[in-house]
C-alpha cells in the first residue's frame, strides 16, 4: 500500500472523486501530494504558519560626488532626442513556397 500524506486544501479542488474545500484536511499519496503542493492547490498538514522575521532597514548611503556627476551626465544624454533617420517604408514579406517533392534524376 502506498504511503499516505496528510494535506490541507488551499483552494477548492477535486481529489479522489470528492470536492475538497479550502482548509479541509485530506490524505493523498506521496506522488499526488508533491504535485498538489507544487501547483499550490494544497499544503502539508505539518506546515505551520510562521511569523515573518524582523527585517531591519539598512541605512541609506550617500552617493559619492563622482557618481552623482556621472549619473547627471547620463540623464542629460538620455533626455536629448536623437536625430530621426528617415525610415524606409516596410515592405510586406511574401512566402516563398519550396517544392518538397523528390527530384528524379
Amino acid at each position: 500500500m502506498m504511503n499516505r500524506v496528510p494535506l490541507i486544501a488551499i483552494t477548492s479542488l477535486k481529489y479522489a472523486g470528492k470536492r475538497r474545500s479550502p482548509g479541509e484536511p485530506f490524505d493523498a499519496t506521496r506522488k499526488d501530494a508533491r504535485a498538489l503542493t507544487f501547483i499550490k492547490k494544497a499544503k502539508y498538514e505539518d506546515t505551520a504558519p510562521t511569523e515573518p522575521a524582523q527585517v531591519t532597514e539598512p541605512e541609506p548611503q550617500t552617493p559619492e560626488p563622482e557618481a552623482v556627476a556621472a549619473s547627471a551626465e547620463y540623464e542629460t544624454a538620455a533626455m536629448t532626442p536623437e536625430p530621426e533617420a528617415e525610415q524606409e517604408p516596410r515592405t510586406r514579406r511574401t512566402y516563398k513556397r519550396r517544392d518538397l517533392s523528390a527530384k528524379k534524376g
